[in-house]
């Protein structure tokens, strides 16, 4: 989880850090900035869980910055931090989660955590109806069981469309991907048209006709329709542990993403 962290004066804005971190997750992320213009730029590059802004700065108070972050990351929680109580009637008025004092405290944090009006609740990952599994080798499921495709490579075909993200990719880059060269062929071509039609007649027969998506000789998915395992990592909706290490292990041309996906994982 991403969190940021406002004060003007450096040596307090630690000190918060600090205290916060200890309340925090293990593998929670910690932004700081000192002035508005550096925190907006944070907040909308990670849009934070929470943002835990002090009231009384310079050039924009952090009223007005929570107005500000909350427009460019709607589902942050605002918790303000003050020394003076006075700000406590007019921060309410805000969509703020909780208000603490100064000194910042590890109890008051989390009091003002459990009070979250936007509590993040992660959700299982879900196998029903159509799903698409990354993690290990790439599979399609439907109700658990693995779906079967006409052609050998339609289910190659969909691995990498599904490691574009929604990209639309070219019948060259897809035939370079296939078989390792992008010379065009009328075999290829004909190949290709062949999987297409495979792979609607096989996703409609499960109720995924809206998920394959092509135009004017490029293919793509579309990711809204799609239940995925590693979109919804990517998404932190499913828990960390979901990934193990392998990703789509039985292509090659998917190490590239394997890669970052365990650089991420250890890093955090």
């Amino acid at each position: 989880m991403k969190y940021l962290i406002v004060d003007d004066e450096s040596l307090i804005l630690r000190d918060e850090a600090r205290v916060i971190s200890k309340v925090l997750e293990e593998k929670a992320e910690i932004m700081l900035a000192d002035n508005y213009v550096d925190a907006l730029k944070i907040a909308e590059q990670i849009k934070p869980y929470v943002a835990f802004l002090d009231v009384d700065m310079p050039e924009m108070d952090g009223l007005e910055l929570s107005r500000r972050i909350v427009e460019v990351s709607p589902n942050t929680n605002i918790i303000f931090i003050t020394g003076y109580e006075k700000y406590g009637l007019e921060a309410w008025k805000t969509a703020a989660s909780a208000f603490l004092l100064k000194p910042v405290i590890e109890d008051d944090v989390r009091e003002a955590m459990s009070m979250l009006r936007r509590p993040y609740t992660q959700k299982k990952l879900v196998r029903e109806g159509l799903f698409f599994r990354c993690f290990g080798n790439f599979e399609i499921f439907f109700d658990g069981q693995p779906i079967k495709f006409g052609r050998k490579l339609s289910k190659e075909f969909l691995a990498y469309l599904v490691d574009r993200k929604g990209a639309l990719v070219t019948e060259n880059e897809l035939r370079a991907v296939l078989w390792g060269d992008d010379e065009d062929t009328d075999a290829k071509k004909t190949y290709i048209r062949a999987i297409v039609m495979d792979i609607r007649k096989t996703l409609s027969a499960y109720g995924g006709e809206k998920v394959f998506v092509n135009s004017r000789g490029a293919y793509a998915l579309n990711v809204g329709e799609m239940n995925c395992d590693y979109y919804q990592y990517e998404d932190g909706t499913i828990p960390e542990d979901s990934f193990r290490g392998d990703y789509m292990s039985q292509y090659s041309w998917a190490e590239v993403t394997a890669a970052k996906l365990n650089e991420k994982y250890w890093t955090e």
